[in-house]
């Protein structure tokens, strides 16, 4: 008994704590979680009471908890590419609003904008060198040599009678012509002033819905005395005439403009085959109708010169 007791004394459970008994006895004592027990007496006369254990903190767990709370590499690089996805698309989504926004803008105050040539040609006069070396760029697209504009264009006036039905078309307008007769309005161009007449290189327009008489008798009914208008008008024009074309018909060659040939008003309608068929830059396609304009003005020198805008197209 005294043994036991002894024993008993050298192990205490505080708590649920084990104290680890110094004295190496082989008596086969062992404690555990706030009892004692020896080989002879398992319960030494205490009631086994099951204890919940505590958690203390130590050292090594105290490490474990200042581990958990820091991130791994792996979850920094994730958290990582996640920012720079996001700052990515908000930038990408930036870019194409602004790029948008600035093609807005850039339509609305187009109109606004400064004409696209370099040079000032409004006081253009027959004196002026109209020479390849007052051209910056012949062609609209690519290089100097991706176009035919320097092989027909305003510095050489040739006529167009490699197409077929042209040298009709230019006989039929010299027989129209009204000489020691004062016009209203004579009309000068290309496709568009031929149409007027209801033809295209004088043969006549042919349509589903017959489009070509309809806009001759629009014409008559609008710009001639005979179709019962009030003004008396005149239309000159070869489809698929460039302005060297024109140039040609003005001059002595052509004989479409002669001295005797009066109208009050001189429409002009030309350049469009320069920018789509032949693909001359705008200062070539420019320079090309001002010159014709410059040849009407010279023969009529008191008279009105109108320079039509050229109208939407296509070379399609």
């Amino acid at each position: 008994a005294t043994n036991n007791a002894n024993h008993h004394n050298a192990a205490h459970s505080i708590n649920g704590q084990i104290l680890n008994d110094d004295n190496d006895d082989d008596d086969g004592d062992v404690e555990t979680q706030g009892l004692s027990r020896s080989d002879d007496d398992p319960t030494n006369g205490l009631e086994m009471n099951r204890l919940e254990p505590m958690t203390v903190a130590t050292g090594t767990s105290s490490s474990r908890m200042t581990d958990q709370s820091v991130p791994t590499v792996r979850e920094l690089v994730q958290r990582a590419f996640s920012w720079i996805s996001w700052i990515a698309i908000f930038g990408v989504t930036g870019m194409l609003f602004i790029s948008w926004a600035g093609f807005r803008v850039n339509g609305l105050f187009r109109r606004h904008q400064p004409s696209v040539l370099k040079k000032d040609y409004s006081e253009l006069d027959l004196t002026y060198d109209f020479s390849k070396a007052t051209i910056d760029q012949w062609c609209l697209f690519g290089t100097d040599n991706s176009c035919t504009c320097q092989n027909e264009t305003f510095q050489t006036p040739r006529p167009g009678d490699e197409r077929p039905g042209w040298s009709q078309q230019h006989q039929n307008n010299l027989d129209a012509v009204r000489l020691d007769y004062e016009y209203d309005v004579v009309f000068l161009g290309d496709d568009l002033i031929e149409a007027m007449n209801g033809t295209e290189l004088s043969r006549p327009i042919k349509t589903k819905d017959g489009n070509g008489d309809q806009i001759k008798q629009s014409w008559q009914a609008t710009f001639t005395h005979d179709g019962g208008a009030t003004i008396d008008g005149l239309a000159l024009g070869i489809a698929g005439d460039t302005t060297s074309n024109l140039l040609w018909r003005l001059g002595w060659n052509g004989r479409e403009m002669q001295h005797e040939l009066d109208s009050k008003v001189w429409w002009l309608s030309i350049g469009g085959n320069d920018l789509s068929k032949n693909g001359c830059s705008e200062e070539a396609v420019v320079l090309g109708i001002l010159r014709a304009a410059k040849e009407v003005h010279f023969i009529n020198p008191h008279r009105i010169v109108v320079i039509q805008g050229i109208l939407p197209r296509s070379n399609r």
